[in-house]
Parts: C-alpha cells; sequence; structure tokens
C-alpha cells in the first residue's frame, strides 16, 4: 500500500534488497565479489512505477517478452507445432494501453475486460478462475535425474574453477526446486556455467 503512493521509494528498496540479496549470497566467492567491486548494481534494476501501464510496458519493452517469443518459436518448430499470440496483435496491445487500469484490473481480479468479455461464453470456473499461471517446465522433476546431477555438480565445479563460485558450493547437495522457487541456485549455477 504504501509503494503505491511512494513509487520512486519502492523501487529504490526493492534494488537495495536485490543488491544485498548478491552481496551476501552464500555460494559466492568473497573475491569474486571483490573484483567486481563498484559494479556490484549493474543487472538490477526495478522500474519506478506510477501506473498500471508503466509496469505493463517494462515488462513488454524491457523485461524479456523478446526471448520468451524466441523460445517459443523454437519450441514450436522442435515440436512441429504451429503457435499463435493473438493477444500479441499490435493494434490490440496499442488498444489495451489505451484503456484505464480499472478495466485492466478491478477489485484484486487481472484481465478484468477480458473476463467480463468471457463471462456467460465460457464457464465461471474458467472465466473466474484464480490460481492461473503460466506454462512452467518440469524443473524440478529434471533435476532429480542423476545426468542433470551431474551435469549441475561440473557446472559448480567449472564456476568454482573460474573464481566465481567458492569451494564449499561442491560439498552441498543438489536441491531440486521448481522454476519460481526461491533460492533455486542449482540450476542458475548450470545455466550461468553455459556463459563460460
Amino acid at each position: 500500500m504504501v509503494a503505491s503512493f511512494l513509487p520512486s521509494h519502492a523501487a529504490m528498496q526493492l534494488e537495495k534488497k536485490e543488491y544485498l540479496k548478491t552481496i551476501h549470497h552464500p555460494d559466492i566467492n568473497p573475491a569474486f565479489l571483490k573484483s567486481v567491486a563498484g559494479r556490484e548494481w549493474e543487472g538490477i534494476h526495478k522500474p519506478i512505477v506510477t501506473k498500471l501501464n508503466d509496469i505493463l510496458y517494462f515488462h513488454i519493452a524491457e523485461m524479456g517478452l523478446e526471448e520468451l517469443l524466441r523460445f517459443a518459436d523454437r519450441n514450436s518448430m522442435a515440436h512441429g507445432r504451429e503457435v499463435r499470440l493473438p493477444f500479441l496483435n499490435h493494434e490490440l496491445v496499442e488498444f489495451v494501453f489505451s484503456l484505464p487500469s480499472q478495466l485492466k484490473m478491478h477489485e484484486g481480479w487481472t484481465k478484468f475486460l477480458l473476463r467480463k468479455a468471457m463471462n456467460k461464453k465460457l464457464p465461471d470456473e474458467i472465466v473466474w478462475r484464480k490460481e492461473k499461471v503460466g506454462f512452467e517446465t518440469p524443473q524440478k522433476k529434471w533435476m532429480q535425474e542423476k545426468i542433470i546431477q551431474d551435469y549441475i555438480h561440473e557446472s559448480k565445479r567449472k564456476l568454482v574453477n573460474e573464481g566465481i563460485l567458492s569451494k564449499k558450493v561442491l560439498d552441498k547437495n543438489i536441491d531440486p526446486k521448481a522454476a519460481h522457487d526461491d533460492k533455486n541456485y542449482d540450476w542458475r549455477y548450470l545455466c550461468a556455467a553455459q556463459l563460460l
């Protein structure tokens, strides 16, 4: 609630929280942190949100929509499927941006205008569903496979050899987690090692 009245203060607090999580990360090699001293803030950006459209624009233009579309394209080609994204029609997006916020979110309901438009056309359990989540990979299941655990261990070893992680990380058991779980470090190490 306070964040809505002090958006710039809220953004600064979120950035500070991310910064503290980075510099106090349990597995990062202190020598690596010293080597990037003064650059720890790079990549930490929380937008100042004064209107709903601000955050919608941030997510569309700056927060990886292009990357998600590329992933969807590659997945559809890999499985011989055609993927359509009717809600990404530029005229529809421009129209939705022109609408007042209360038609997008109303009394806690997201996608309010779409829900109202589909009311009585689809069953209520679909239109007014609350627990809807986006597509999520079965990452936790993958991480329980021995071959992936071996791959994660080698990725951690690579990051240790590069001086990014502390050696103690090699003694920790791999902790399979879902894609959006907090402290999902092992999967991130697997991904980070691919960048080296």
